[in-house]
């Protein structure tokens, strides 16, 4: 009888210190109206602060002017107008400033010149984000069958950000050839003072429509963020990129020196839609007056449970192609996919 006493003793202990542990953790939001939540604080995104409770199944999105107070005893990475990220802890914040502190300083910010923040309080686990993406399309009076699938990997520090993204797309039609295309692109971005930043790319890229077994581009760049703002940010790259390409065609071979430029717009959180455009610009200097471009334009509307729709348009141009193959080659999609961490 002792034992068994003793042990929901230390059952119940444990139970309530858990029980403690838990609600110690969670963040106490108040809005401009007084309204108190208890919940988990995910990230500050187009000015929408996203919170998980317990008295709802979906995700809470509060608008960022509407939150008078936080307190939360979590870390995270605060990202700011000029550039500038830290990691550390809310320590107080107003309708004007907010406070951050880490374990050497605690630095006053004007609220105005916070872009977002998100959840680092796992140094490893929380700076991943993660999407796949799938896409069907059927014409039956062509007998044309096109998917495609896509797969992306980021790792975000206060320094860097490493990416990978995989995307694979296939035609099968019985009035032409079969069309193959593969796109492997790698990189990271090391961050400057002052929205500057310095990018590397690696990238893969085959095609069957325009006979292209393998082009490898690598590339260093020097970019600047010149709008960055929580809805709109747009950034513009320029740098040079080595060119190794390998044709389908009597197997040849081709390299060159190339300049590079960049740009990217991206438009965030419209009533749950995002816009972002893409543009990749080539112009060799050994191989004549070739110039090469390929861009995209991605519409994404999100649903619950972390799903959203994306429709996109992408195209590929070279000015100076192998014989049998199409300067131009487009791509659209439509599909569903799924962002996680």
């Amino acid at each position: 009888m002792r034992n068994q006493l003793l042990l929901l003793f230390i059952t119940f202990s444990i139970s309530t210190l858990y029980a403690n542990s838990t609600i110690v953790k969670k963040d106490t939001i108040t809005t401009t109206d007084n309204t108190v939540l208890i919940g988990d604080i995910k990230n500050l995104d187009a000015l929408k602060l996203i919170i998980s409770t317990n008295y709802s199944k979906d995700d809470l999105h509060l608008k960022w002017n509407n939150i008078a107070s936080i307190k939360s005893d979590k870390n995270f990475t605060f990202f700011f107008s000029n550039g500038e990220r830290i990691r550390g802890k809310i320590s107080d914040i107003n309708l004007d400033f907010i406070e951050i502190r880490n374990d050497k300083t605690t630095n006053k910010f004007l609220r105005k010149q916070l872009i977002s923040f998100k959840l680092t309080d796992d140094l490893f686990h929380d700076r991943f984000d993660a999407h796949t993406e799938f896409s069907l399309s059927h014409k039956k009076a062509l007998n044309y069958f096109q998917y495609s699938t896509d797969l992306g990997v980021n790792y975000d520090t206060k320094k860097i950000s490493l990416l990978f993204d995989l995307n694979i797309n296939n035609v099968h039609t019985n009035s032409t050839d079969n069309i193959k295309r593969l796109t492997l692109n790698t990189g990271v971005d090391n961050y400057l003072k002052n929205n500057f930043y310095i990018s590397s790319r690696v990238k893969l890229f085959k095609n069957s429509q325009q006979n292209l077994d393998l082009r490898t581009t690598t590339s260093t760049a020097f970019g600047v963020k010149f709008i960055n703002r929580p809805k709109i940010v747009s950034n513009v790259t320029i740098g040079l990129s080595l060119n190794n390409e390998r044709f389908t065609q009597n197997n040849f071979h081709e390299n060159s020196i190339e300049i590079y430029s960049g740009l990217k717009i991206k438009l965030l959180d419209f009533n749950k839609n995002t816009l972002e455009f893409n543009s990749h610009h080539y112009l060799s200097t050994t191989s004549g007056k070739r110039f090469r471009a390929d861009s995209q334009l991605d519409y994404k509307h999100d649903l619950p449970h972390s799903l959203y729709m994306k429709a996109s348009y992408s195209y590929n141009y070279d000015s100076q192609i192998s014989e049998a193959s199409k300067k131009l080659d487009y791509i659209t999609n439509l599909g569903i996919g799924w962002k996680f961490k």
